[in-house]
């Protein structure tokens, strides 16, 4: 977003100015929302199970992101995305069995 950002600063800034209070209100609520479920998710997740399988869980998401891209955007998943998303796997399943 970061770099979206730096290079759109005129797009980005005609938005804000168009965005009406009752926007800024739900994206806020959303926001705080969503942290707020993924932190008791996260937390009753972690009581229940060991620190190292949640955590190999947490970084699988690349995976998920690449999948969720392929499908809901459409976006052609190249050599490159499918060597990084086996790297990732590769380290999860070397943490997961270090302990």
């Amino acid at each position: 977003m970061g770099i979206y950002a730096t290079f759109h600063t005129t797009t980005l800034k005609n938005d804000f100015k168009k965005a009406t209070i009752y926007e800024y209100m739900i994206i806020g609520f959303t926001f705080l929302l969503t942290a707020f479920l993924a932190n008791i998710l996260y937390f009753s997740v972690l009581a229940k199970n060991k620190s190292f399988v949640v955590s190999a869980l947490i970084y699988t998401s690349p995976i998920f992101t690449l999948i969720l891209a392929w499908w809901v955007l459409k976006e052609d998943i190249n050599i490159y995305g499918l060597i990084g998303v086996l790297f990732i796997v590769t380290g999860i399943i070397l943490i997961s069995y270090n302990t």
